[in-house]
């Protein structure tokens, strides 16, 4: 996972900057210069300890500027001056009065000190900083891993933070293998996986944050890897609850018309019986049904595997409405009302007859025997309609028809085993069309099915 974005250039690590450290030094020499030709020209009957007081303030202002270094410069700058300018006998580097010796000693003792807490508050203030800067870019960060736990959008939030070029997640090297140098720096995440920043090398109040990051980002990963496990086992628990009702229907419904066509069979094959012809085809009748009903069961089971596995292949054409409902009408004893003028829809042809199949196979079963198959053009679909006349399904349980081996009414003879409206939705849904389930005015279910109309060429393409 990568992601790169213009990089800042790194924050400064010194507790003062350079420029500021120079001005003091600078400051040191030229004042300790200024105040010498100042006091010396007012010519004033001062005292020593005047003098010193004021190159102490002097020091005082040189340590606030530039640190310690600069006061300590500035302090044997003033104490030289106090001593050669200011201290009898004049204009030479000899003090003739005890007292004058302890002034210029403490004058420079007092200096000394004052720089050096000076610095040492520079220092605080500048950690103080530095630990305010870390809490900021850590909150940041943790905020962010809060709403939001995509980790390739985190890495992008951690380079825009820090300046990096690019940030990596990379798993475990293989043992023996050498980590490649990079222009910036590593983190090890518990689990072994390695966050990788370059464009610069980060300084420690980064290298902190990063650590702290990099413990957040192995928790996004355990977390992500436990939901994959979940889904994992969601998944398989409920490919077991597929299998289980599958095999509960199957051992069910395919041992009714096994059995039908076990005695039929035996029956015609019984030696030395000479059956009539009326009751020889009562014994075909119900081979050539059972075989029928077993037929049907397999192909739906089919269909369901196909879907499951995404082993679905679409060959989309245009195909007028009248045809799809004719070749219904054709298999099923339904009636047909179709209005003229509907515009051609793009399917699948032999997934659109399979569904509609399906419904209608449906429709028979429960609808009471009387099935009427309608179309209608809405918008840019157009509608065919499944009507029956039978007991309905209420409103709270139509959701539950399209699952599989969900049987809500007793079907003659107990046929199918519940996957006849699941593999109609899912061949639909794989062509870009749906099923839904209406009330029929007057009591009954109406299934409906949505086909996209065939896209209408451009006009500069249409034959004149």
């Amino acid at each position: 996972m990568r992601t790169a974005l213009g990089a800042r250039p790194p924050e400064g690590t010194g507790e003062l900057s350079r420029r500021r450290v120079v001005a003091a030094y600078a400051l040191a020499v030229l004042g300790t210069a200024v105040l010498t030709v100042v006091m010396t020209s007012v010519g004033s009957p001062s005292t020593l300890s005047f003098e010193a007081m004021v190159f102490l303030a002097f020091v005082v202002g040189c340590a606030l500027l530039g640190g310690r270094w600069p006061a300590v410069a500035a302090a044997l700058l003033a104490g030289f001056s106090l001593n050669y300018w200011f201290t009898e006998p004049l204009h030479q580097l000899r003090i003739a009065s005890a007292e004058n010796v302890a002034t210029i000693v403490v004058f420079l003792v007092v200096a000394t000190a004052v720089s050096g807490l000076v610095d040492a508050a520079a220092r605080q203030t500048h950690q103080a900083r530095v630990a305010r800067r870390e809490a900021d870019d850590l909150a940041l960060l943790n905020r962010s891993a809060l709403v939001d736990d995509d980790v390739p959008r985190l890495l992008g939030v951690l380079c825009e933070r820090f300046g990096f070029a690019s940030a990596v997640l990379d798993p475990p090297a293989a043992p023996g293998v050498p980590a490649a140098p990079v222009d910036g720096g590593r983190f090890v995440l518990p689990d072994g996986w390695v966050l990788t920043v370059t464009g610069h090398e980060p300084d420690d109040a980064e290298r902190r944050v990063l650590t702290a990051f990099a413990g957040h980002l192995a928790l996004l990963r355990g977390q992500a890897e436990l939901a994959r496990q979940a889904d994992a086992a969601h998944e398989l628990e409920l490919g077991n609850r597929v299998r289980t009702a599958l095999l509960a229907a199957v051992s069910h419904d395919v041992r009714t018309p096994l059995a039908a066509l076990k005695v039929a069979v035996s029956t015609l094959r019984t030696p030395g019986v000479q059956w009539a012809e009326a009751d020889r085809q009562e014994l075909l009748a119900t081979i050539e049904e059972a075989t029928d009903r077993l037929t049907g069961i397999i192909a739906d089971l089919l269909d369901m595997t196909r879907l499951q596995s995404g082993g679905v292949r679409l060959a989309l054409e245009e195909v007028p409405v009248e045809d799809l409902l004719a070749r219904a009408a054709a298999r099923r004893p339904v009636s047909i009302v179709v209005p003229d003028g509907l515009p051609c829809v793009r399917v699948d042809t032999g997934l659109t007859d399979r569904a509609l199949d399906n419904l209608v196979a449906n429709a028979l079963r429960h609808g009471g025997g009387v099935v009427e198959l309608e179309a209608a053009a809405v918008g840019h679909d157009v509608e065919v309609r499944v009507v029956d006349h039978g007991p309905g399904v209420p409103d709270a349980l139509k959701p539950r028809m399209f699952a599989p081996f969900e049987r809500l009414g007793v079907s003659p003879g107990g046929e199918g085993v519940g996957l006849g409206l699941t593999v109609a939705q899912g061949l639909a849904e794989a062509q870009g069309a749906t099923v839904t389930a209406r009330d029929t005015p007057g009591g009954g279910l109406t299934m409906v099915l949505t086909l996209p109309v065939a896209p209408t060429p451009p006009s500069d393409q249409v034959a004149t």
